[in-house]
């Protein structure tokens, strides 16, 4: 493969924003991307940089569906690049740029990036924040600690250190709870779920064994009711002054799998719809120092009627080609960031508009069908003027492999046509949660919004 050298003055005519052609000129930002990761995020983020002239390079897993894109570039030696710190160094000191922006797409590659050495930040800059901030978001215990020290809204957390622990709590600190990782990119690797709802103490202490054993840090949280209606997602950029330069919010209608799924279909909302979200998320960021991207979970609380912070994703996310098209182009200010050059804030964005996985959103009907719960012409008509995450018609590739790579698997719910026959993964046992994975190694994980 040849490269593009890094600062050179080369023309290069690709499709802008709305269609239109647009020329990387002379002297503008040239140094490519080096982008970590996989899935949806992942493609979500080349097809952005892609669409505004920005080389990119992929490190990703060759048999993902993000290779059949039109803006997907391998590295003869991504197979080298492992998401550990000295492993990720050693194979960035032998690529052949002067100068390429990191940008990492799961938590385990923001791991690895922010950890690298402080010698290869000049050749390979990104826009994050410190390892010792990235890492106290994604510990979710972390995250807790800090919600409750500053007072801000944060359903009731607590750390399971021991399955005595379990035992001595009272019915009232037990009851409208499920268990919950602290770190959840390798549980939901093993598990794919995000969490567990238990029927009562003994289906509780099982599970609580089961993942201690395989070495996993679980916690007790509050469940907080309501629909996928009642959850939020602001997602944006705070840039290296700590100036939030842009946020946007998504507003979840539909999701799968029920209770620890991701959105299927989503709606774009004015920022002013959750004001009270935002100034927790704001407050929050100010208090710990935050660089980056970024998207925050909210859910409502009827009860209380506050916006209850679930977690944050210190990256990319899997709807942020949806922001960059409602015209929150997050994956360039990171970019302009990295590099040191001035990034312009944001004000106003596109509302109103809908996004959908669909092939999520097909199981999200049949479950919610299977409980009698929707109606079949209300939901096809939410597809009308909706964009599909994958689907591009400049960009059919992903869509298509993603497709043959579900009919390959069998469990496409369209083969039985929506029908009451075909039944959704429910939540289940540890016992059952373990023997699923392991005979199913190529289920999808459970992403993020």
């Amino acid at each position: 493969m040849t490269f593009p050298q890094p600062g050179g003055t080369e023309h290069r005519q690709v499709e802008g924003r709305n269609g239109q052609p647009h020329v990387a000129v002379p002297g503008e930002l040239t140094a490519p991307v080096l982008v970590f990761g996989e899935g949806l995020t992942h493609l979500g983020v080349i097809r952005s940089l892609g669409r505004s002239g920005i080389q990119t390079y992929s490190i990703a897993n060759p048999a993902d569906f993000l290779v059949y894109s039109r803006w997907y570039h391998a590295l003869p030696q991504a197979s080298e690049a492992k998401p550990d710190p000295e492993r990720l160094a050693k194979f960035l000191e032998g690529l052949p740029f002067e100068r390429a922006v990191l940008m990492p797409c799961s938590d385990d590659w923001v791991l690895a990036v922010a950890g690298l050495p402080a010698c290869l930040a000049k050749r390979f800059p990104t826009a994050m924040a410190p390892r010792e901030v990235i890492e106290k978001l994604l510990d979710k215990w972390c995250l807790a600690l800090w919600m409750q020290q500053e007072r801000l809204p944060h359903p009731r957390t607590r750390l399971l250190q021991s399955p005595e622990m379990l035992e001595e709590l009272s019915d009232e600190e037990w009851a409208g709870t499920f268990l919950k990782p602290r770190m959840s990119l390798e549980f939901n690797r093993r598990y794919k779920t995000k969490g567990c709802m238990v029927k009562d103490r003994e289906e509780a202490l099982q599970m609580l064994r089961e993942f201690s054993a395989s070495g996993f840090s679980v916690m007790l949280q509050e469940f907080v009711p309501g629909p996928p209606t009642a959850h939020y997602f602001i997602s944006g950029f705070v840039d290296r002054s700590g100036r939030r330069c842009a946020a946007f919010v998504h507003h979840r209608q539909r999701m799968h799998p029920p209770r620890f799924g991701n959105s299927t279909c989503a709606v774009s909302e004015p920022l002013s719809n959750v004001s009270p979200a935002v100034e927790t998320l704001d407050l929050l960021f100010s208090k710990i120092g935050y660089r980056g991207i970024f998207n925050a979970e909210f859910k409502y609380d009827s009860r209380d009627g506050l916006f209850k912070l679930l977690e944050v994703n210190t990256r990319p996310w899997w709807y942020v080609e949806f922001a960059v098209r409602c015209g929150v182009d997050v994956v360039q200010m990171a970019y302009r960031d990295a590099l040191g050059f001035p990034v312009e804030p944001v004000q106003e964005y596109r509302t109103g508009r809908t996004c959908m996985h669909m092939f999520g959103d097909v199981m999200a009907y049949g479950e919610l069908r299977r409980n009698s719960q929707a109606n079949f012409w209300k939901w096809l008509s939410s597809w009308w003027r909706a964009e599909d995450a994958f689907l591009r018609w400049n960009d059919p590739g992903p869509a298509l492999g993603q497709a043959l790579a579900i009919a390959s698997r069998g469990i496409c719910p369209l083969r039985s046509r929506l029908g009451s026959q075909w039944q959704a993964p429910k939540q289940s046992s540890v016992p059952e949660i373990v023997k699923t994975a392991e005979a199913n190694p190529n289920t999808p994980v459970v992403g993020d919004d």
